[in-house]
């Protein structure tokens, strides 16, 4: 297990990330998704893929990043990205290599958070479309 403590919401981080296959894994940035006080004592983090695709753009279900946003240059992230709540992963704690930044808090609560929203509602089905809307609402 990695010495420092616990990556926290917000904060992105780079790990191994699984495939779908769930067979093979990449060095790749992911956004922690999970609260702060879930308080799990698991050894594990819930994130969300981050790619350097800017083609995946455009989906209810992701975000981009563009590096020339003042409140996007604190990520660590190296060009512009798009989190992709739609990919998300629960990553060992030893699968961490660091913590390499840290979004800024309104991207967290308003950007991003439309985007996890939408994804966690869509699992629900075709007929979670009525709450879909309510949830957008509510979150700006």
């Amino acid at each position: 297990m990695n010495t420092y403590n616990e990556p926290k919401r917000g904060e992105f981080a780079l790990v191994y990330f699984p495939y779908s296959d769930v067979t093979t894994i990449k060095l790749r940035p992911v956004l922690v998704v999970q609260s702060d006080d879930l308080a799990a004592s698991l050894p594990q983090i819930f994130a969300a893929m981050v790619s350097s695709n800017m083609a995946r753009v455009g989906h209810a279900c992701r975000a981009a990043i563009r590096l020339s946003d003042l409140n996007s240059q604190r990520t660590g992230l190296k060009t512009d990205s798009v989190i992709m709540a739609d990919n998300l992963a629960i990553i060992q704690l030893s699968l961490i290599r660091r913590i390499i930044g840290r979004m800024h808090t309104m991207g967290v609560n308003h950007r991003y958070g439309r985007a996890l929203a939408c994804d966690v509602v869509m699992a629900a089905g075709e007929s979670a479309s009525v709450l879909v809307t309510q949830v957008r609402r509510s979150l700006g």
